[in-house]
């Protein structure tokens, strides 16, 4: 069963009423709006592809890291103030369901943000996540995940959305206050290009596993970087091609 539609927010539309960013790679230099945080030998670099695209890759060295994230936390959930991060990304796996794969808004961006020994998402941060885990052809390393943390105050789990290798799959999350005082994440999914956003549904037998929505208090939360990247679940090279990321948050 699909998730239920999404629309993409009116604020993105109306930079009046917004501030953030569309990238589509055309060119890429680390330390101008993005900076790129690797383990040694790591690399991210700009194609020359029709439409732009930055492939990040890693040097063959497990648990080596390649992320990129914005240079400065430009991002702050707060009453009013919805944000709405979008990315288009193709996994190139060397090696069968051993990449990691992280996309989304943290405060934390040091290339440990996937935990190694493929173990998901650092215990602390600030933030919400789409992520894949490696581990071979395990389930758990077959599906995209979720993660929202403040601090140790943190949900994690199992979408029922497997990952294509070599498929341009797009995701988005949306992080929604709903009052002073807390706020709903929502994680979605387009393998059609991001015109038919799907809210991610759990991972179950039942059919009717429901739509993931976490919630989470507003008071504590940091300053975030928007971050995408990968790390080596073996010593296989891995790489990860970015077509566009795009972040916006309501003034």
């Amino acid at each position: 069963m699909s998730g239920m539609g999404i629309e993409v927010p009116d604020f993105v539309y109306n930079q009046k009423k917004a501030f953030g960013f569309f990238d589509d790679f055309l060119n890429y230099t680390s330390t101008e709006l993005w900076t790129t945080v690797i383990d040694t030998g790591g690399t991210a670099v700009d194609g020359d592809k029709a439409g732009g695209v930055v492939t990040l890759s890693g040097d063959g060295t497990i648990e080596d890291a390649t992320n990129v994230a914005t240079t400065n936390e430009i991002f702050l959930i707060a009453a009013n103030k919805p944000i709405w991060l979008e990315t288009r990304i193709k996994l190139t796996e060397a090696a069968t369901d051993e990449m990691n794969v992280v996309f989304g808004v943290s405060d934390l961006v040091t290339t440990d943000l996937m935990v190694d020994a493929d173990a998901g998402p650092a215990t602390s941060f600030d933030g919400a996540l789409i992520y894949k885990v490696g581990g071979g052809t395990g389930t758990n390393a077959t599906l995209w995940h979720v993660a929202s943390s403040n601090a140790t105050v943190q949900t994690k789990e199992a979408t029922q959305h497997a990952h294509a290798d070599e498929t341009w799959t797009t995701l988005a999350i949306l992080l929604m206050p709903v009052n002073s005082t807390t706020f709903e994440i929502i994680y979605a999914i387009d393998p059609t290009g991001g015109v038919d956003f799907q809210q991610m549904r759990g991972n179950g037998a039942n059919p009717r596993t429901p739509a993931i929505k976490h919630t989470k208090l507003l008071s504590g939360m940091a300053e975030m970087h928007a971050v995408v990247g990968i790390k080596n679940g073996s010593a296989a090279a891995e790489a990860l091609e970015v077509d566009y990321f795009t972040a916006w948050q309501k003034r």
